[in-house]
């Protein structure tokens, strides 16, 4: 059965959602494309079995993550190459760089942080900068490895 548009959400992340079939298994599916950006799940579908005349709590994992998407340049001004590695401390998180020297960030810091960028033949680490919590994606950068190469 397809129950989409018959649930009723509310602000606080709930929804009901009616007309499920009692004794079976229920498909629960959440649109990723409609989740704000800056929201990370482990899953998007869950199953559910209700008894007749019930209902079920079905939870999926949700947090709010700070994000960015860094630019991120050499000493000299070139872009750091794709492939790079880039590492947040204290987490320890790594992250791959892009094309044009573009790294999307995940899990931040609520306050300044250090991050560690190595690419074949170069690094440094360098601060990133506290992010605005009201920015969903923001662009920070271009950042300069000119505070010291590792």
């Amino acid at each position: 059965m397809d129950v989409r548009n018959q649930f009723q959400k509310s602000t606080n992340g709930r929804a009901l959602v009616p007309g499920l079939t009692p004794w079976l298994a229920n498909r629960i599916e959440l649109d990723g494309a409609e989740l704000p950006m800056d929201v990370q799940t482990g899953e998007l579908v869950k199953e559910v079995v209700p008894h007749s005349r019930s209902g079920a709590i079905v939870r999926f994992d949700l947090r709010r993550s700070r994000q960015a998407l860094v630019l991120l340049r050499q000493a000299d001004g070139r872009e750091v190459p794709a492939g790079a590695r880039v590492t947040t401390l204290p987490q320890q998180t790594t992250f791959v760089v892009g094309q044009r020297g573009e790294a999307w960030l995940t899990d931040l810091l609520e306050k300044d942080q250090r991050v560690r960028v190595e690419w074949t033949g170069g690094g440094c680490e360098l601060a990133l900068p506290a992010r605005d919590p009201n920015d969903v994606a923001p662009n920070v950068g271009p950042l300069s490895c000119k505070e010291g190469v590792l």
